[in-house]
């Protein structure tokens, strides 16, 4: 990867955790305080890394690790929180293009998703599991594209907006249509859609999402770097993450 483009995306996500924008830049651990969160966030590019959220777990996650190019291991983290720790996402890789990658050639006729699109949509829903469909967080109000067959929706992807700067893509594909290169063709033409809009291009995905992360690689995304997302009980209080009962 670039080190100008290295350099903007190290910027892009010190600010989203909450950081100065040099976060990023120095091998070092760094945590962000932000009480009132209810969410940990674990953040490495593999020389730094930064622990987002309330003072006492974002504390106690940093002190799982003395390497700023580790994430800290889940199942300690688990231990360490106890029933704070509602749920932990992750490790997702984070990795990032400059430019669309181009759109190869596959079967199917691609078509913007929208509200034309809803059954089509919701038998990809239906057809996918729970879980797969949840984590790629598709949704019709956000820009999507889908790839047609015989007008069965077999792939899909779109991206989110953040910070009106950078497009973080996601693509799905129907289980029966899988290796027949149907998801890298949406995944390519949203990454088109968000670079016309100006956007800078991200994917993301859970390192036990082989599929996806295949099609990202598969379409030159760079490896930047690794999160672990930690949902915290709002109603436990400071302090009281450890092994409560």
């Amino acid at each position: 990867m670039r080190e100008e483009l290295r350099g903007t995306f190290d910027a892009h996500h010190a600010q989203r955790l909450g950081g100065d924008a040099l976060a990023f830049r120095e091998a070092r651990i760094r945590i962000v305080p932000r009480d009132g969160e209810r969410s940990l966030c674990i953040v490495s590019n593999g020389a730094a890394l930064v622990v987002s959220g309330p003072q006492d777990a974002a504390m106690t996650a940093a002190a799982l690790t003395t390497d700023p190019s580790r994430l800290p291991d889940p199942e300690a983290l688990r231990s360490r929180l106890g029933r704070r720790a509602l749920e932990i996402v992750g490790p997702a890789r984070i990795a990032h293009r400059a430019t669309p990658p181009g759109i190869p050639s596959a079967p199917g006729e691609i078509r913007p998703l929208g509200p034309a699109e809803r059954v089509a949509t919701a038998r990809l829903r239906d057809a996918t599991p729970a879980r797969e469909w949840q984590r790629a967080g598709l949704d019709v109000a956000k820009p999507c594209v889908g790839i047609f067959e015989a007008d069965r929706l077999v792939a899909a992807a779109g991206f989110e907006t953040l910070e009106s700067v950078v497009a973080n893509l996601a693509v799905l594909t129907h289980p029966a249509a899988r290796r027949r290169g149907a998801g890298r063709r949406a995944l390519a033409a949203a990454a088109d859609l968000a670079h016309a809009r100006g956007l800078l291009l991200q994917f993301e995905a859970l390192e036990t999402n082989a599929a996806s992360l295949r099609i990202a690689d598969s379409l030159g995304f760079e490896p930047w770097g690794r999160a672990l997302v930690v949902r915290l009980d709002p109603l436990f209080a400071r302090g009281a993450g450890a092994r409560a009962s």
